[in-house]
């Protein structure tokens, strides 16, 4: 998460965890980054 933020900023939000293991999205105007725990699983483009 760390790196993350280091590489792009602040995120626009910060989505709660949902689940077991939980799932974070960081949002940015142009695309969202999913962690599992402190872990970037994937991130995904806006359209």
């Amino acid at each position: 998460m760390r790196k993350v933020r280091n590489l792009f900023g602040e995120p626009e939000t910060i989505l709660p965890a949902v689940g077991e293991p939980p799932i974070t999205r960081w949002v940015y105007p142009d695309f969202t980054v999913y962690f599992e725990h402190q872990q970037v699983i994937t991130s995904v483009m806006h359209r």
